[in-house]
């Protein structure tokens, strides 16, 4: 029996639960058992334009290489991809084609192969095209009205709902303060005021009364600082689009000159003269937490000597957290004990890091899109060239050209984006295999040593095979000869591990 994906998706997360969301499965079962196919249901959030950004559909074109799939259901024939994305369309219908992959819609079969099912698409298509650039010229009217008539665009964010008002005959949406939610952003200012400007100290006090942002997820230094930083709050509505800027006294929940006391901190804090780690550059930032409070810990480099520090007890001392500084000679060694006993002792380490890095190795339908995305930028570069020369030898005039080159602009940024995703999966690969590599036929505990010395970079993407993000929690006491030792409290595997824990027995040979 033939097997088909019944394939749902939706461009953004406001349209997954929508009517025709929920239609997809339903109708898509029909035709599959119409048709006498076994199915299984994929829905997937994802916009038509990027295949790297649609992991679920790159995995089908895979299935479909290796003789699993050979029918797609979905409802309507651009929610695959349309043909102005050239990239995405062109490497589906190469793949549809060359394994003989028959299309089913809501209204029709389609089959790439068939000269008649094959000229019907391309209408279809054609057609689609024309619906989607009238739908988002009108749009794109209505938008720049409602900006220039000073109302609110975009989602609400905390504080605010959208009201419905009819004028005219037509409903009209517009912004009011949602009271509930203003309470909170209410507390953020308070928090960050309290806090000298401190943006995870104030997340964690936020947090700890309970509170939650818009989405009912807790708040970070990255949600403190957004809300911080937005004019409405103090009822300034500004648009990019009109570049007009509107007083709202009715959006008003913070008064001004709290909004201004709060900039005032937040920016006093961002110069900091130490060298604090990024992400990268020192071994555990982004792993480790303080073993006190549970908050993150950033890195120092005081003339070579890299140290880490608890960012509750760095910007408030033991008022907030007791947690002290941790050298990094006091974290790695407990890090590498816990590394070795797993590699010795508990799993075939090499064959499990092999099989969570494969999962970065370029698929067979990766190295399409990659081949075509660089035949299409290319395309687009040399389309530039051409009209920058048509522009500079006065062919066309520049506001002729203008719409054309920012339409070639959008598709170079597109096409540079697909490509550099491809190509951080392959950077992270090389960068995995270096630490296998590394560890390979050596004494564990001096290679794990050398690697985390030499190669940081390494050593921190094998920590990332093993430990969850900001899960593994240290501490330091004092041993038997009264020297600081440090110790590893607590961590999170990840679940590729996880599972290979389960599996794996313990390797033989291992030195």
């Amino acid at each position: 029996m033939s097997h088909a994906i019944i394939y749902d998706r939706a461009s953004t997360t406001s349209q997954k639960d929508n009517f025709s969301r929920k239609n997809a499965r339903e109708e898509g079962i029909k035709i599959a058992e119409q048709n006498g196919l076994s199915w299984e249901y994929v829905k997937e959030i994802g916009s038509g334009t990027t295949l790297t950004g649609r992991p679920k559909m790159l995995k089908i074109l895979d299935r479909i290489a290796a003789g699993e799939v050979q029918a797609i259901i979905v409802q309507e024939l651009d929610r695959l991809a349309r043909p102005e994305d050239a990239v995405v369309y062109t490497t589906l219908r190469q793949t549809i084609m060359q394994y003989g992959v028959i299309i089913y819609t809501h209204s029709s079969k389609v089959d790439l192969n068939n000269d008649g099912y094959d000229f019907i698409a391309d209408i279809q298509m054609a057609v689609a095209k024309s619906e989607r650039k009238r739908i988002l010229k009108r749009a794109r009217r209505g938008i720049k009205a409602r900006a220039g008539a000073g109302r609110f665009i975009g989602a609400p964010g905390l504080g605010y709902k959208i009201v419905y008002s009819d004028q005219g005959g037509k409903p009209q949406s517009d912004l009011a303060i949602n009271k509930r939610e203003a309470a909170t952003v209410k507390a953020v200012f308070d928090a960050l005021e309290t806090t000298g400007g401190n943006l995870w100290g104030a997340a964690k006090i936020l947090n700890e009364q309970g509170r939650v942002g818009k989405m009912g997820k807790k708040f970070t230094s990255t949600t403190t600082r957004k809300i911080a930083g937005r004019k409405l709050y103090i009822g300034i509505s500004e648009s990019s689009l009109t570049e007009k800027i509107t007083h709202r006294p009715d959006l008003q929940i913070i008064s001004v000159a709290q909004f201004e006391r709060v900039q005032s901190l937040v920016k006093g804090r961002a110069g900091n003269k130490r060298e604090l780690g990024r992400r990268g550059k020192y071994i555990f930032t982004g792993f480790v937490v303080c073993g006190t409070c549970g908050g993150p810990m950033i890195a120092a480099n005081d003339k070579g000597r890299v140290s880490y520090q608890c960012t509750s007890y760095r910007n408030y001392g033991k008022a907030v957290c007791p947690g002290k500084t941790y050298s990094e000679q006091l974290v790695l060694p407990p890090i590498i004990d816990f590394l070795t006993d797993l590699i010795q002792n508990q799993i075939d380490f090499y064959a499990a890091l092999d099989n969570a890095a494969a999962q970065y190795g370029k698929s067979v339908t990766e190295e399409a899109i990659e081949a075509a995305v660089q035949g299409e930028l290319a395309s687009v570069r040399a389309g530039k060239e051409r009209l920058i020369d048509a522009i500079s030898t006065g062919i066309l005039t520049r506001q002729e050209a203008a719409a054309k080159l920012a339409e070639l602009r959008g598709q170079e940024q597109r096409l540079t984006i697909e490509l550099s995703a491809i190509a951080e999966k392959v950077a992270v690969m090389e960068s995995w295999q270096i630490a296998i590599n590394t560890l390979k036929g050596r004494p564990v505990t001096e290679s794990l040593h050398t690697l985390a010395k030499r190669k940081p970079v390494s050593f921190r993407r094998l920590l990332s095979l093993v430990f969850e993000c900001n899960s593994v929690k240290v501490s330091t006491f004092r041993d038997g000869n009264n020297q600081w030792a440090g110790t590893l409290d607590g961590y999170t595997l990840t679940e590729a591990l996880q599972s290979t824990l389960s599996s794996c027995t313990k390797p033989q040979g291992l030195v």
